[in-house]
């Protein structure tokens, strides 16, 4: 009965459930599970669940491999893209738990999932529009966005105009929305297959494709695909033309062919006919569909066919025009396999499908036959006629070949005086050709500066004066008749009669305001912060580099401002990025209300800002400083009904003489920053060459290429300090490891020189690799195989604590040089335990399960040892050395070591007492009870070998 009542439930949870054999193999589908992914159950049972639902790029499960890490790990949750029955991809939210029923030997697994897909299209969206929805409204065409599963993530502004939506009507919509419906259902399946196999696919491609707008009107359409990938996944980036206008052209030119007098033929590269009119039926006999596809050769007598495609080939490489006659004797051949004269034209096509020629074809019987008869008369033309009618074409194919160009033509005689403009030229001057036939140029075309409105000297001018082409002077706008005006850009040239001289000039010119825009924005895009708005860090650095120049020549005092934001990282790391994001833009504003007309703002990078305080000595510079601080100090930051303070620390640079470098001047304002947050946060620190703090930091600054030279010259060593046993019963080695570094001259330089620096300027994880390795290797060679064991102590430092690689770096090693792990013991001070809990209690879980040792360093110097220790399972306490070395003549240090020593003891923990410096303290120890002692009193720390010093 029981089990009845939970199919029954589980038979209407509107949830996806399918349970699974452990592997894959589907015996229980439910109906959630059919309205999610479209498989029905008889579908689905005793099928695999990869097969039904896994995509062709990458499984959504693997069965045999995934499910064997989940019995250890309970409920898994995960975002999966997955494919429906009707090949359409979806996003789900997949739970996962592997099931053990009792008197069955073996497991089930429980999949429950949820259809996400209209959420994660959502998601998608409002990303892909913070990164891209400004650019791409700016693009004549529409532009849809869609993800993996087909859902549009954005639509720009030209699309909602030609599909009659809003945006906010197909965010998160299927694309087929936007499809006519009987292309709907084939659509899923090719857009799945687009997905699984992205590629860019120009626009046309020969596809006849059609678009379906809200008010159900169908249009249609040519469509560019591209891939766009970005660190969310791979979107599908679609531009949309609308191309009614062109069809009905097109629609136009094909009856513009049926009406003309002459037979016309149209082939494309390969010498196929893809298109002729009646007259060409009338005139060869042939019914259109026999000829379409045919090669054009069909058409022509037997004795030319063979020397026909060599011609037609040389034309195809060279295309030109070429008037109908052009005194070649040709014939043609009708269907019945009579030939008869006719009289030919080429012209050269190119379309978005590709380059063909255009042939108009006139049969010339009649013509021959009274040509014949006229003989005598046609020899009475004289050679002007035959120029004259020659001259006559040859205008006419140049008239139909300007009208014809994107760009705008101007022709002028030697005078100036215009006496041609092409209709792009007419339209852009607001001048016809018959309107402006005779009128001096300048009138027509009146240009001038962009920035000075001043006139530019017209070009033509400058050709017939100079015999020479010249180009327009750069920022020329072009003065319409009406007053419009266009950024143009033209070029200007000579035009010559058969014997050199000139006869007038050309002038071609074209509008560039698109191009000027595109180029506007990316110089926008490329010298300010996306999120701020503010110039950003490289052409910050210009400006500065510029200050710095003007500095040198005006004898003007600049100041640099860096400006570190205090507790930034709280409200990222409690709140997320978004949080962090609005934080950055709300500061932004207010911070710029602060300062002069004059100053600079910049966004250097994350929670950094400069600001250049152009003409600004040390005084006043202050004075906005401190005006800065103090209003990112007052400033509150609300988020989820939360309130977070604020902190500025603010470096501070004057420089005038130009004697500093950009470099220099930046390094300076980076110390200062960083002093005024090591002298405790949310100040403003002013930079003097005589600071004992920016002089301590150099010297540490100095120390980061000393350390990293020592460690390309091998100039580290390890030195070991005996940890004694104090019981009878003695055991193996007990050493710890120290790392030393010699110098240039090789003389050994104390640790406490160099390991402040390293640790300051994260050199410390570099080092605690070195040591480790070089440790490692050495542990073989102290203890041989057959002695007995030995425990080798290993620092680490809170940076390589908090080093989520280090583990894996470990694991190598231990890998590598075979070393037992009970034989080793890492050590971790009390300081960075607590600083890095966390990360802390994780590392040395990890490392006990791997059966390693762990020691907590300087017990006893913080505040609250005794608090943190119960959550620290370690196997050794470090009583901290200035307890220890004391503690003969002071009784509150022995009562201090006493007190750890009992405390450890009681917590099963072994103590080890550092800074035993004679015998009298390692007797009061013994007496105490304290496991191990560790000190210059038992061994000064030296190194592997004699020839190591």
């Amino acid at each position: 009965m029981i089990r009845k009542l939970g199919k029954l439930i589980l038979d209407e949870m509107p949830d996806g459930i399918v349970i699974t054999t452990i592997n894959g193999i589907v015996i229980y589908w439910n109906k959630g599970a059919e309205s999610i992914f479209g498989y029905t159950e008889a579908e689905a049972v005793q099928r695999q669940v990869d097969e039904l639902i896994g995509t062709s790029d990458c499984q959504t499960w693997t069965v045999k491999n995934s499910l064997k890490d989940f019995s250890h790990k309970g409920v898994h949750v995960q975002e999966a893209l997955c494919r429906r029955k009707d090949g359409g991809l979806i996003h789900a939210d997949i739970s996962t738990k592997v099931l053990s029923i009792e008197q069955q030997q073996d497991e089930l697994v429980l999949f429950s999932s949820k259809d996400i897909t209209l959420l994660k299209a959502l998601r998608d969206a409002k990303l892909i529009s913070t990164k891209f929805g400004d650019l791409l409204d700016s693009t004549p065409d529409g532009i849809v966005i869609v993800n993996s599963t087909g859902r549009m993530v954005l639509v720009n502004t030209q699309a909602q105009k030609l599909f009659g939506y809003d945006a906010s009507e197909l965010l998160g919509q299927p694309v087929e929305a936007l499809l006519p419906h009987r292309y709907r259902s084939m659509h899923v399946g090719h857009r799945a297959g687009y997905v699984a196999h992205s590629h860019t696919r120009i626009m046309g491609a020969g596809l006849e494709l059609f678009g379906l707008r809200k008010d159900g009107v169908e249009f249609p359409v040519e469509i560019s695909l591209s891939p766009v990938r970005t660190d969310e996944g791979v979107f599908s980036m679609s531009a949309i033309r609308d191309t009614s206008e062109r069809k009905k052209a097109e629609q136009k030119f094909r009856d513009l062919l049926e009406s003309a007098p002459d037979a016309v033929v149209i082939v494309n590269e390969k010498g196929e006919i893809v298109l002729v009119n009646s007259q060409t039926e009338k005139l060869f006999s042939y019914p259109r569909e026999e000829l379409l596809g045919k090669k054009i050769e069909v058409l022509i007598p037997s004795r030319f066919k063979a020397r026909h495609p060599s011609f037609r080939e040389k034309f195809t490489a060279a295309p030109r025009t070429r008037p109908m006659g052009a005194g070649l004797e040709l014939y043609g051949l009708r269907r019945n396999g009579t030939e008869f004269p006719v009289e030919i034209s080429l012209s050269p096509l190119e379309t978005e499908e590709g380059k063909f020629v255009y042939s108009a074809i006139r049969d010339v019987s009649e013509r021959k036959r009274a040509a014949e008869l006229h003989t005598q008369l046609r020899r009475d033309l004289t050679e002007r006629e035959i120029a004259e009618k020659a001259l006559f074409e040859e205008k006419e194919r140049l008239r139909v070949t300007l009208s014809c160009i994107g760009d705008a033509v101007i022709t002028t005689d030697v005078a100036g005086n215009v006496t041609y403009l092409n209709p792009v030229a007419e339209d852009m001057t607001g001048w016809t050709s018959q309107e402006a036939n005779g009128l001096p140029l300048p009138e027509v075309f009146q240009i001038a500066n962009a920035q000075t409105n001043e006139p530019v000297p017209n070009p033509i001018e400058k050709v017939l004066r100079d015999k020479e082409n010249v180009s327009l002077t750069p920022n020329t706008v072009l003065i319409q008749r009406g007053g419009k005006t266009f950024p143009i850009e033209d070029s200007a040239a000579p035009i010559r009669d058969q014997h050199g001289e000139i006869m007038g000039a050309v002038l071609v010119f074209h509008d560039v305001t698109h191009a000027q825009k595109m180029a506007m924005a990316m110089t926008y895009q490329a010298t300010h912060d996306a999120l701020t708005g503010l110039i950003n860090r490289h052409e910050f650095e210009r400006r500065l580099e510029l200050a710095l120049q003007t500095g040198k020549q005006d004898s003007k005092e600049h100041t640099l401002l860096y400006v570190d934001l205090d507790q930034f990282k709280v409200v990222n790391d409690s709140c997320g990025h978004i949080a962090g994001d609005e934080l950055l833009k709300q500061l932004t504003g207010v911070l710029q209300a602060k300062l002069r007309g004059s100053d600079t703002l910049a966004r250097l990078g994350g929670d950094e800002f400069g600001v250049l305080l152009e003409g600004c000595p040390t005084g006043p510079a202050v004075r906005i400083a401190e005006l800065l601080r103090q209003t990112v100090h007052e400033f509150r930051f609300t988020w989820d009904g939360k309130i977070f303070p604020l902190g500025a620390s603010i470096g501070l640079v004057t420089f005038s003489d130009g004697e500093e470098t950009l470099s220099d001047v930046l390094r300076m304002a980076d110390a200062v920053c960083f002093l005024a947050k090591d002298k405790g946060r949310n100040r403003v620190q002013v930079y003097t060459a005589e600071d004992k703090g920016l002089a301590k930091r150099r010297g540490e600054m100095g120390w980061v290429g000393r350390i990293q030279q020592a460690l390309e010259e091998h100039r580290f060593v390890l030195y070991t300090q005996k940890i004694l046993r104090l019981s009878e019963n003695g055991g193996g080695d007990h050493y710890e490891v120290l790392l030393r570094m010699k110098g240039e001259d090789g003389i050994l330089v104390p640790p406490m020189a160099f390991i402040p620096a390293a640790e300051r300027y994260g050199l410390m994880p570099q080092l605690d690799r070195w040591v480790i390795a070089t440790a490692f290797a050495q542990y073989a060679e102290r203890h041989p195989s057959g002695s007995a064991p030995g425990i080798c102590s290993i620092n680490l430092s809170g940076t390589s604590i908090c080093d989520e690689s280090l583990y894996e770096f470990l694991l190598e090693q231990f890998n590598l040089h075979k070393v037992p792990p009970a034989g080793i013991c890492f050590e971790i001070t009390e300081t960075s335990a607590i600083s890095n809990l966390i990360q802390a209690n994780l590392l040395i879980g990890k490392l006990k399960d791997l059966g390693c040792r762990l020691s907590l360093d300087d017990f006893g110097s913080g505040m609250s040892s005794f608090t943190y220790l119960k959550h620290l399972p370690v196997d050794y306490l470090k009583i901290d050395g200035g307890f220890v070395k004391d503690m003969i003549s002071d009784p509150i240090d022995r009562a201090m070591v006493e007190a750890i020593n009992h405390i450890g003891h009681v917590m099963k923990i072994e103590t080890i007492a550092e800074f035993v410096e004679n015998d009298a303290i390692l007797e009061a120890l013994r007496g105490i009870g304290v496991d191990y002692a560790q000190g210059y009193g038992i061994e000064r720390p030296r190194p592997k070998g004699p020839g190591e010093v």
